[in-house]
């Protein structure tokens, strides 16, 4: 498998682990996660969501709206709605 798809791969994993932890609580294990993801994909929209939903989660709300905007700002960079970053 070469590189990038693992890379990809890892990313989709993350975020989904990421989820299962928000779940529990587990808020710093979550961000780190979505942060890793991030790094690997910087429009990965799933991992964006995710460090919102993070935020969110822990009462944050001023770290979830600084988030929020890194997202749309990533997402304005692709030249894509939210909804069609990964469609």
């Amino acid at each position: 498998m070469p590189l990038e798809q693992r890379r990809r791969r890892f990313a989709s994993i993350a975020t989904r682990a990421g989820d299962l932890l928000l779940a529990q609580g587990a808020f710093d294990r979550t961000h780190v996660l979505a942060e890793q993801a991030l790094a690997i994909d910087p429009w990965l929209e799933t991992a964006h969501r995710l460090v919102v939903a993070t935020h969110r989660s822990a009462g944050n709300d001023l770290a979830a709206r600084a988030a929020l905007q890194h997202d749309r700002a990533a997402m304005d960079e692709l030249g894509v709605g939210p909804d069609e970053a990964h469609s």
